[in-house]
């Protein structure tokens, strides 16, 4: 499971307009879910976890379709979240598939 702060080493977007561009185009790489605040522990099903901008996805980016995933009851800085997601897989935390 990885952490990314805008899009999968793989992926590159020139200039993206918006957010949705970077999800959309990290979907069509690995299946991926949004960190969102008040959702359920990520799963492993998901092995890759978008942390958006400070204030959250935006209507736009959650409407993409894609699942989302909790990483606790307060905002993470992508830093953070990253060792969130680690420890939590470590500690079995993180959901099953």
């Amino acid at each position: 499971m990885r952490c990314v702060a805008a899009a999968p080493d793989a992926v590159h977007v020139e200039n993206p307009v918006s957010n949705v561009a970077v999800v959309k185009a990290a979907a069509q790489v690995s299946p991926v879910a949004l960190a969102q605040l008040g959702r359920q522990p990520p799963r492993l099903s998901y092995p890759a976890v978008l942390v958006g901008p400070e204030g959250g996805w935006g209507p736009e980016e959650l409407a993409s379709g894609l699942p989302t995933v909790g990483l606790g009851p307060t905002g993470l800085r992508v830093e953070t979240a990253a060792g969130v997601l680690l420890c939590g897989l470590r500690s079995g935390v993180v959901a099953p598939s």
